[in-house]
């Protein structure tokens, strides 16, 4: 009877904890893009002894990387890829429970029986084309083709068609002109999707209902020092106070790795960044949103096309340095060259510098800054990404850097061995600026929120770090998104 009175308690428990957070998973993706005809078939396999795995460890969501299925090519090479996605506004569908319907149609037929099979809601990225013969706005060849979001629920039922708004140089693909929500409800709170680079457009006001969270597909791009890919993640995750699940792609040879589960105002839950061409499952447990703290029990499993096994990102495979060449490439923000530069030239002290009236003082003390070089760097104005793109920022950086280029800090290494035991940070944002801090350490390791303290007020905001031991940062700051002055239609 006792035993009979325990194991129902336990189970009591276990339900009662369960149901104050939901588990997630991520998939950092190698993509397999040969031979080309091959590659949507292979990278599915993956996909599929992926959530496997992630439902053994009890995921409710799966969410995977951008062009993670199908290969990029031009307008024409790309058609065969892509499928006909039907609106779930429009009509129900549950391609798994309608295998004739969607014979030719083996992407979304395997991501909804996935969804289907592990009873999991799963979000990925794929090709949609839509006949638009007659419609405003029909290119030439008389369809559309998107950058697509899908979403299905637990049992494979398609539930959201989200068309990437913001593209980068994708010009095999089509804007949308039509916005529907990209907004969905599960069983654990109500959601959004974007794809990549709409998260430098995006943020959660943005949406038509508030969110819990944010299901992010990406081919993230890592520009230094400010841009990337965990680092701004966490950032944004922090500034909106909204939990953010990114799934990047794995290709460090062309800047793109970075992945994590990020929880709002706590940080990173998970992350991994590691150029090792590698796979990676991400899961870790998420406090719903009102509910109490529960550990993560974090995890991350490494996948080959034939094998795993349980991996850790310790940052030891992250090189001093990277450049636009080499195994993992990466390249710097192509507006650090306008940012206002001030050297850190003491073991401690204090400097201070302006950019177009945006001011910006840096308080620190260190264990000595040995041969290293550190600057403060200040910028204020539109940001503009290879005459292509623009958006406004206002943004506060302490950043490791070398002269190179003609530039006194014109190279970001990404290893540091100066520790600082202080710093503080002061900076004179608007008022309507959204502020996304970050501090990042030697070989790309993410400080954790509850270490540092940000505070604005009417006058100024801070950015404050205290640590005894000392932290080897190579980057330290505040980036600054004005929204209301982006161009128009973003």
């Amino acid at each position: 009877m006792l035993r009979t009175a325990f194991l129902m308690a336990a189970a009591s428990l276990c339900c009662a904890s369960a149901s104050s957070f939901y588990t997630a998973a991520v998939f950092e993706h190698a993509p397999l893009e040969s031979p080309p005809e091959k590659a949507v078939a292979r990278n599915l396999a993956v996909y599929k002894r992926a959530a496997a795995v992630a439902k053994s460890k009890h995921a409710d969501v799966i969410v995977f990387s951008e062009y993670g299925i199908i290969p990029y090519f031009d307008r024409q090479e790309i058609r065969p890829y892509l499928e006909n996605v039907p609106d779930p506004q429009k009509s129900d569908t549950t391609p798994c429970s309608e295998r004739d319907t969607y014979s030719d149609r083996p992407i979304l037929y395997t991501l909804s029986c996935i969804a289907q099979n592990h009873s999991m809601f799963v979000v990925a990225n794929m090709g949609d084309i839509q006949k638009c013969e007659g419609e405003p706005g029909c290119p030439p060849d008389g369809v559309f083709q998107y950058n697509t979001n899908v979403v299905f629920d637990r049992k494979g039922k398609l539930l959201v068609r989200y068309h990437k708004k913001n593209l980068f140089f994708e010009y095999s693909l089509d804007v949308p002109q039509e916005e529907p929500s990209p907004v969905f409800e599960t069983d654990f709170g109500t959601f959004a999707t974007l794809v990549c680079f709409d998260l430098v457009y995006k943020r959660p006001s943005d949406f038509p209902k508030p969110i819990d969270g944010l299901m992010f597909t990406t081919e993230w791009l890592n520009l230094l020092p400010h841009f990337t890919s965990v680092q701004f993640f966490q950032s944004w995750a922090v500034g909106n106070n909204v939990t953010l699940l990114a799934a990047n792609l794995q290709k460090p040879w062309q800047a793109n790795m970075g992945s994590g589960i990020f929880h709002g105002a706590e940080g990173a839950l998970v992350y991994a960044f590691n150029p090792d061409k590698v796979s990676k499952l991400l899961v870790a447990r998420v406090p719903k949103t009102g509910a109490a703290k529960v550990p993560p029990k974090a995890s991350i499993t490494a996948f080959t096309e034939k094998d795993s096994w349980e991996h850790r990102d310790d940052g030891k495979d992250v090189p001093d340095e990277c450049s636009s060449k080499g195994p993992y490439s990466c390249t710097n923000e192509p507006m650090s060259r306008n940012y206002t530069f001030v050297r850190l030239r003491e073991p401690a002290g204090r400097v201070e510098a302006c950019h177009n009236g945006f001011c910006c003082s840096l308080s620190y003390a260190s264990n000595g800054l040995k041969e290293e070089q550190f600057h403060l760097g200040v910028f204020s104005g539109m940001y503009d990404l290879q005459n292509t793109y623009s958006w406004c920022e206002e943004e506060c950086v302490m950043v490791r850097c070398d002269a190179a280029g003609g530039a006194a800090c014109g190279k970001f290494p990404l290893r540091s061995g100066a520790r600082f035991h202080n710093v503080q940070m002061r900076a004179n944002f608007t008022a309507e600026t959204t502020i996304y801090p970050s501090a990042v350490t030697s070989g790309m390791r993410l400080v954790q929120p509850h270490k540092w303290h940000l505070n604005r007020s009417r006058g100024a905001t801070t950015l404050s770090l205290a640590d005894f031991a000392g932290m080897k940062l190579t980057s330290f700051g505040m980036k600054g998104r004005c929204y209301s002055k982006d161009p128009p239609g973003k």
